[in-house]
């Protein structure tokens, strides 16, 4: 009986992680739908940036892969220093 109380138990644990896990997904797609396309093209292009990277090679990876800012005006990195500080604010 023990058994299959705790069987129960942490079934439910994996049910409430799960449920959390989906939670979170949804708020930050929310977040991301939310967001002004260049906000959105900047965050892509850096969850495929594997390691750290100054703001200014993170510019120039943005112009050579011929990305744009619709709207906006981006000619340094320094430009894209409000964007960056947007979103590590979601």
């Amino acid at each position: 009986m023990h058994e299959v109380n705790m069987a129960r138990m942490v079934h439910d644990s994996k049910r409430l992680i799960v449920q959390d896990k989906e939670k979170i997904r949804n708020e930050l797609l929310k977040k991301y739908e939310s967001l002004h396309p260049a906000e959105q093209a900047l965050l892509q292009l850096c969850s495929v940036i594997y390691e750290p990277v100054g703001i200014t090679s993170l510019y120039k990876i943005f112009y050579k892969a011929g990305l744009s800012f619709p709207g906006e005006r981006i000619s340094s990195g320094r430009a894209l220093e409000p964007l960056l500080m947007k979103l590590t604010t979601l």
